[in-house]
C-alpha cells in the first residue's frame, strides 16, 4: 500500500507530493479488524452459551421442585443412602417415622436414625434391610406377614413394612429404602 499527500502547483503545473509505503500500517488495521470480529463473534458465543446454561438451570430448578413435590406428597417414608450409608435424601414422611427433621438427617449414616428388630431380636447393621440389599445387591423386602420394627429417635418401636433396593450405576445415590408404618394393618 501507498499512500500519496501531494498539492498542485497551478503555475507550474507540476504536482509536487510525497510517499509513503503504508503496508504494515494496513496489515495491522485488517489484523485489528479480523480481531475485533472474532472477539464479537466469541461474544455473541458467549453470551449463547449463558443463556442456554440459564435455560438448563431454570429446568433443571422446575425438575428439582417437581421431584420435591413428588417426595413430599408420598405417604410412603423414603430414604436414599449414598455408597457410605449417609443419608442424602428423605422425604417427610420419613422424617415423621425417625421422627427426626430432614435437614439433620441428611449426611448422616442410616444407622443413626433408628434401629430394626425382626420380632424381639436387634439386628445388627449389616443385617438391616438396605445394607443387605447393598451388600447383596439386590431388592429386599418384609410385609404384613413379616415382624420388622423400627425403633425411632423417640426408642418408640412401630411395625414396618419395608424394601431395599441397591442402585446399579455410577450414582450418587447407592441405595433407596421405602418404609411404611404398618400399626393399623397388624
Amino acid at each position: 500500500y501507498v499512500h500519496t499527500l501531494g498539492k498542485l502547483d497551478r503555475e507550474n503545473g507540476k504536482f509536487i507530493g510525497v510517499s509513503h509505503d503504508i503496508t504494515e500500517m494496513k496489515t495491522a488495521q485488517i489484523a485489528l479488524e479480523n480481531q475485533n470480529k472474532e472477539l464479537e463473534n466469541t461474544k455473541i458465543a458467549m453470551l449463547n452459551v449463558l443463556e442456554d446454561s440459564q435455560m438448563l438451570e431454570h429446568q433443571t430448578q422446575e425438575k428439582v421442585l417437581q421431584l420435591n413435590a413428588i417426595l413430599s406428597s408420598m405417604r410412603e417414608a423414603l430414604v436414599a443412602v449414598d455408597d457410605d450409608m449417609k443419608v442424602v435424601l428423605i422425604n417427610q414422611a420419613a422424617a415423621a417415622l425417625f421422627r427426626i427433621a430432614p435437614a439433620d438427617a441428611v449426611g448422616k449414616p442410616i444407622s443413626k436414625l433408628g434401629t430394626f428388630y425382626d420380632r424381639d431380636v436387634k439386628l445388627t447393621e449389616k443385617e438391616t434391610p438396605i445394607k443387605k440389599a447393598v451388600a447383596e445387591k439386590t431388592i429386599i423386602s418384609y410385609g404384613l406377614a413379616d415382624e420388622l420394627f423400627l425403633v425411632d429417635q423417640a426408642k418408640i418401636k412401630v411395625p414396618v413394612a419395608c424394601t431395599a433396593s441397591f442402585l446399579v450405576g455410577d450414582l450418587p445415590v447407592r441405595a433407596l429404602m421405602i418404609l411404611r408404618d404398618i400399626t393399623k394393618e397388624k
